[in-house]
């Protein structure tokens, strides 16, 4: 069932993507998108734009030193 809780306008090909190619998103404000690709990847979809999501930039730490 669907609730107002994760109702989303998603165009034919992000519903298709959701829907039949393992994607999926979390929405933590009304118009923003949290996207994880089937291999774990994480996109943040915003008016201003799509950026990818680093690990380090979702734990909040700076990335290890090599």
């Amino acid at each position: 069932m669907t609730c107002p809780c994760n109702e989303a306008a998603l165009c034919r090909g992000h519903h298709r993507a959701k829907t039949h190619a393992g994607w999926s998103y979390e929405r933590p404000a009304p118009t923003v998108y949290l996207w994880t690709s089937p291999s774990a990847h994480h996109y943040l979809v915003t008016p201003a734009g799509t950026r990818a999501l680093h690990p380090a930039d979702e734990a909040g730490t700076d990335p290890p030193e090599e």
